[in-house]
């Protein structure tokens, strides 16, 4: 399974440091936050790029598993 944490940060669109930070954070929550909330919350991300990047986490993960064909 791939993590969208992941595949934000192999993209450059986030660093390994920032998403160190957001699990961090979501590590700390007692009800806790799925992480692209976090992220978008702390600036890093928009909205956009996390839908956009959701799909391709999906689309991956189904290929790998062969759930696509």
């Amino acid at each position: 399974m791939r993590y969208i944490g992941e595949i934000l940060v192999e993209n450059n669109l986030l660093s390994k440091s920032d998403l160190d930070k957001a699990l961090e954070i979501q590590s700390e929550q007692t009800k806790r936050q799925h992480i692209g909330e976090i992220l978008i919350s702390m600036g890093l991300i928009t909205v956009d790029v996390l839908m956009k990047y959701l799909d391709v986490q999906f689309q991956a993960n189904n290929v790998k598993s062969g759930k696509i064909s």
